[in-house]
């Protein structure tokens, strides 16, 4: 099943924070060749009582970057503006990073540099409110979620996941770093979170798996078909997922419009789908 279909990297995060701007139910695919990176993802973002379906999670950057994060991105309206976002920590950072004189850098320096901003803003959010583990982690105790994908030399590719922790010490909540280089080589696959209609499909549940055999049957010609499974996955995942109970009320966690990004070693960043309210770059 994996060698046929190749399933990549996903990345699930469930946040229920009523006071936060929110990334809840977030679904992102990622997957490469040894010329090709592909990143899909969702829309959907909820308090745990509304939704909306206008998130940007993904960030392209300078034509050689993506990222995209999961989980607690940012303070703010669920509908309005961020007052600060791990998006635009990556590109505070990104544009330090490609300013006059900079030095060449490394995708793991990237997310480093990211990781380190990202855990000085979320203590001072852990510090100014009595926040509990349940409110801002998932059961394995992460904040953030985030993937750092570009090219490393020829024939290798640098998808870095980058996460936000949440420790304690002395009852005080502790915002921790951690980053690991998952891939050197194309194709590699990893599953994390509540990936149940990922994992159905890798465990050969028969009905999913003819279901993306008609949707490829139906493809233009020409299509690219990293393309095509990841935005396969959170489309099927959007349709098929379980949800959660919030309250005694059933949520569907993942949904809204589907946005998919592929980046090339020869022709840059190339938007398959994005929606108008979400930068190009």
């Amino acid at each position: 099943m994996k060698n046929k279909f190749s399933i990549p990297l996903i990345i699930v995060g469930l946040r229920l924070c009523a006071w936060s701007q929110v990334q809840s139910g977030t679904l992102i695919a990622v997957t490469s060749s040894p010329d090709e990176i592909v990143v899909a993802a969702d829309s959907r973002t909820h308090d745990g009582t509304r939704y909306v379906d206008n998130h940007c999670k993904i960030s392209t950057f300078g034509n050689k970057v993506i990222f995209a994060a999961a989980g607690f991105t940012g303070e703010g309206p669920l509908a309005g503006p961020a007052y600060w976002s791990v998006q635009a920590i990556a590109r505070r950072q990104f544009d330090r990073f490609s300013g006059k004189n900079a030095r060449p850098y490394s995708v793991v320096a990237f997310a480093n540099a990211w990781g380190k901003a990202t855990e000085i803003k979320i203590q001072r959010l852990l510090d100014r409110h009595t926040i509990t583990r349940e409110t801002i982690t998932d059961k394995s105790n992460v904040i953030t979620n985030s993937v750092f994908a570009g090219f490393g030399k020829p024939g290798k590719v640098s998808i870095v996941l980058a996460n936000m922790l949440y420790e304690t010490n002395k009852g005080r909540g502790i915002s921790k770093f951690s980053v690991q280089q998952i891939v050197n080589e194309p194709g590699g696959e990893e599953e994390m979170g509540h990936t149940e209609v990922v994992n159905q499909i890798q465990g050969g549940n028969l009905a999913l798996i003819r279901e993306m055999a008609q949707d490829r049957d139906r493809l233009p010609s020409g299509f690219d078909l990293l393309a095509f499974y990841m935005i396969e996955m959170v489309k099927l995942s959007i349709k098929h997922q379980a949800g959660v109970m919030i309250n005694g009320i059933r949520v569907e966690t993942i949904g809204g419009p589907i946005d998919a990004v592929r980046l090339s070693r020869s022709g840059g960043i190339e938007w398959i789908n994005r929606k108008d309210n979400c930068p190009a770059n």
